[in-house]
């Protein structure tokens, strides 16, 4: 659990910190930083409910495979996603603006 409060503490930052430079208004990257934390808060909940049932229900011999493969893999996949899917609709919709793109040359 303290590894997923890391997480809750650390997303904010960085997604903060990665949108600046996107040329967006403040509201919208706000609302894409609390959507992915809202999610992610949702998600690790439900994830250390589904691994404390299957450690009791089953074997502690579960707890590294679990880790690894939803741990922070998980987390690290749905923050790119997330950012990847933003940037990809404001390139969409600046494309046909030039001095959006000035920074690239």
């Amino acid at each position: 659990m303290n590894t997923q409060i890391g997480v809750w503490i650390f997303i904010p930052i960085i997604m903060g910190i990665a949108l600046i430079p996107i040329p967006s208004s403040f509201l919208t990257k706000f609302l894409i930083v609390f959507l992915t934390l809202s999610y992610s808060i949702i998600f690790g909940s439900v994830r250390y409910a589904f691994f404390m049932h299957t450690l009791l229900n089953f074997s502690y011999i579960f707890s590294a495979p679990l880790y690894f493969i939803f741990g922070l893999f998980i987390d690290f996949s749905y923050v790119v996603g997330t950012y990847s899917f933003y940037v990809g609709i404001i390139a969409k919709k600046l494309q046909k603006t030039e001095e959006a793109w000035k920074w690239i040359y």
